[in-house]
């Protein structure tokens, strides 16, 4: 499958004040935990109107524990909408937030659903194999 599940271009922070530009500890863990989790391309997303961005809000408490999650920017199916919130669910406990950071804390997690840089459609790719098939096989 050649389409991407981007999750995270940056994780950002709803409140202003919570996360300054440098990234913390804090941020910096949650990002590789999300990253590591990420859910598969969902089949009722058409790919021909790609890349499509989502974005999905919600708190967390000290312990990793997931509050008042939503989709705040939607895919624009219902099913995959709910699907994402699923997803984000079963992601728990977060890690948690260090003592010395304000908590709960309200993230905004971008996802863009995406082809891979330089991927082909199927069509393309098709083309090209015949094409390198008949480079080779003249006369066959």
């Amino acid at each position: 499958m050649r389409l991407l599940f981007c999750c995270l271009l940056a994780i950002g922070c709803v409140q202003t004040h919570a996360w300054a530009k440098d990234p913390t500890l804090f941020k910096k863990q949650l990002m590789s935990y999300v990253n590591a989790n990420a859910m598969s391309y969902p089949a009722e997303l058409p790919r021909e109107r790609l890349p499509i961005d989502v974005l999905l809000v919600f708190s967390l408490d000290r312990d990793g524990k997931l509050l008042k999650p939503r989709v705040e920017k939607g895919t624009g199916s219902p099913k995959v909408d709910q699907d994402l919130l699923e997803w984000l669910a079963k992601l728990q406990p977060f890690p948690t937030i260090p003592a010395g950071e304000e908590a709960p804390q309200e993230i905004g997690l971008p996802i863009r659903f995406a082809t891979r840089p330089g991927a082909q459609s199927y069509e393309e790719n098709e083309r090209k194999i015949k094409q390198m098939i008949g480079n080779v096989c003249k006369g066959c």
